[in-house]
């Protein structure tokens, strides 16, 4: 799943910051919402921006921010990207921090579009915090974002990437949340590699280069 899916989604959102934005709105798309809503969220985004009816309070703000300032956010990960991809901890920490600064993000989804975008890093959303007994309060948003000196971001930031690999990995934790995900509604998913595909259909991805 990942393997099939991960690439493809991250040399489509590497190409444009066009390409970048709809990484963005996935991310943002997920939140409070069931996985099979998100192609359809994701496309509102698209067309009205702010103004969709899914844009509720702090989604909007975070999807005018990035409208505005999405090819600043697109050459500064490229940036931290190409400096540090030969070695994944490290790009997986600088990512997953860069991100969790932004509007509408913390370690969660900001680790999250590591993960879409570069393959690196996770997304230890609700239901994988339930799977795995993490407390929640601990990498929330909120309590990242309170945290005042850089040197207590860095190792929260590196806190949670590591336990990030220690739960499966990148690859590990997305496989097995989509399998976990399909278990939970065999009506609407035949399988985990269902649940992974709308990754990509979200974005709009070259589906032709996925295997079937």
């Amino acid at each position: 799943m990942f393997a099939s899916h991960q690439p493809i989604i991250g040399d489509w959102a590497r190409r444009s910051p066009d390409n970048f934005r709809d990484v963005l709105r996935f991310v943002i798309a997920t939140v409070q919402q069931s996985i099979e809503t998100v192609p359809g969220i994701v496309a509102d985004f698209r067309a009205l921006g702010s103004e969709s009816r899914f844009a509720f309070d702090w989604k909007g703000r975070a999807l005018d921010f990035y409208e505005a300032q999405g090819g600043e956010v697109f050459d500064r990960a490229l940036t931290i990207w190409e400096a540090a991809k030969h070695d994944e901890t490290r790009a997986a920490i600088e990512l997953t921090g860069y991100f969790a600064d932004l509007p509408g993000f913390g370690l969660v989804k900001g680790g999250f579009v590591a993960q879409m975008a570069f393959g690196v890093s996770a997304c230890l959303d609700s239901h994988n915090m339930a799977r795995f007994g993490v407390n929640p309060a601990r990498f929330s948003a909120s309590a990242y974002k309170t945290l005042k000196r850089p040197e207590s971001k860095a190792a929260r930031v590196a806190e949670y990437v590591a336990l990030c690999n220690q739960l499966g990995g990148s690859a590990g934790l997305w496989d097995s949340w989509c399998d976990y995900v399909a278990s939970l509604r065999p009506d609407t998913f035949a399988s985990g590699f269902d649940v992974s595909r709308i990754h990509v259909d979200a974005i709009g991805a070259e589906l032709e280069a996925i295997p079937f």
